[in-house]
């Protein structure tokens, strides 16, 4: 299947003796989405099936031990990367860190999409997006989008684990002066009513409330009559 440019994974399963996927030409992909923790399937994608030209790259949920394995899929996707949308554990210490989920090689990135992936309900409510600056700290592109979603907050919730002076600074350099809409997520599994969490955001992101029509709040219901529900 060497012509195969879109690839979405959502689960890998092992037969009972094999310890890697092989039989495959090499692919050159121009969209991945993977949706698996089994964290043999990087190291799969880096053996030559990932090469310069892709554009899209999603990964959600990347397990703790996979981060540097992700750093290596975006070091091979290079410049070529337009949009990025990634999965982190909350307190990715290895992303706090900044050694290895670098950015240098992705200076076309245009969309950025982040969410957190804890299967703990209490740490994804208390980390979630703790690493955020550190990403936006590395772009070295004009940013056009950002979006990010939460799962866990409640009411009176100010969001303290995320370093929001650092956010602003951030978005208030050269890279992110053609921002078009950073979109902030909200599900409806969250105790906090769309109000007060758009109140809060606003609160937190002056850089952005400064600039009119940038952001925004949807409150996300899934399920049965699905619907959203958004906040300017």
């Amino acid at each position: 299947m060497p012509l195969l440019s879109h690839l979405s994974v959502r689960e890998v399963y092992w037969d009972e003796d094999g310890d890697e996927l092989t039989g495959w030409e090499p692919l050159r992909l121009k969209f991945l989405g993977v949706g698996s923790r089994e964290s043999l399937l990087f190291p799969w994608l880096l053996h030559g099936h990932l090469a310069g030209g892709v554009e899209s790259l999603m990964i959600e949920p990347v397990p703790l031990e996979s981060v540097p394995l992700v750093g290596d899929l975006l070091r091979c996707a290079g410049a070529s990367l337009n949009r990025l949308y990634i999965g982190l554990a909350a307190g990715a210490v290895l992303i706090e860190s900044g050694t290895f989920f670098i950015l240098d090689n992705n200076n076309n990135i245009r969309h950025l999409e982040f969410t957190a992936c804890d299967e703990s309900p209490r740490v994804r409510h208390s980390g979630s997006h703790s690493w955020i600056h550190i990403i936006l700290s590395q772009v070295k592109s004009e940013i056009q989008t950002i979006s990010m979603t939460f799962y866990f907050l409640k009411p009176g919730d100010n969001v303290a684990w995320i370093n929001w002076n650092t956010v602003n600074a951030i978005l208030a350099t050269a890279f992110f002066k053609k921002l078009e809409s950073f979109e902030i997520v909200v599900d409806h599994r969250c105790g906090i009513e769309g109000d007060e969490a758009c109140n809060t955001f606003k609160s937190l992101l002056p850089t952005l409330t400064r600039r009119p029509g940038i952001l925004r709040l949807v409150h996300r219901r899934t399920g049965d009559g699905p619907s959203e529900t958004t906040y300017l």
